[in-house]
């Protein structure tokens, strides 16, 4: 099904329970405003919230992927740009995105040292006040998820919310 604009698409992902992302699809569109990095756009079911979100308040959404599908799931919308590549490849990232981030959601590799990697590097690219997400800390095959998250949050000191809720979310506040 190809949807005509982020809020559209939305409107069905909130109708389907079953999906990894539902309980948090809300909090993303309601979340979203100014620069907002996504870290892993898959089908693009968190790209649509966070889309939708950008919409109503301004802003932009950037997304890094290493699948070349990922492309297709938002590639003519004027707020959305999307880069193939792993998270960790910085010459190739920096030139597409800003310096600084209103908004960084997590939710790309799901090993230990990929989630370290973008929770650290990105974490401290967002803007005094603003919020990173990493998605899937509640769920046990992807146990350093947690870990990289637990880790981030002990050294950063930053406050963090645990939602336990479609796979969990770490939700940390840049003061």
């Amino acid at each position: 099904m190809r949807f005509r604009t982020p809020s559209e698409a939305l409107e069905v992902y909130l109708g389907c329970p079953y999906l990894d992302t539902h309980a948090h699809l809300t909090f993303l569109r309601d979340s979203a405003h100014g620069d907002v990095l996504e870290i892993g756009t898959y089908t693009g079911i968190s790209t649509a919230a966070l889309l939708a979100g950008v919409e109503l308040r301004g802003g932009h959404v950037y997304s890094v992927d290493v699948s070349p599908g990922a492309a297709f799931a938002w590639h003519q919308h004027p707020q959305w740009t999307f880069t193939c590549a792993y998270s960790n490849a910085r010459q190739t990232i920096d030139a597409k995105i800003p310096a600084l981030f209103d908004l960084v959601f997590v939710d790309g590799g799901h090993n230990y040292q990929d989630v370290h990697y973008d929770l650290f590097h990105y974490g401290g690219r967002l803007k005094s006040g603003g919020m990173l997400l990493a998605h899937d800390t509640n769920i046990s095959f992807f146990p350093g998820v947690k870990q990289a998250a637990k880790e981030f949050a002990g050294s950063t000191g930053w406050p963090v919310e645990w939602r336990e809720a479609s796979c969990g979310l770490a939700v940390f506040k840049k003061p």
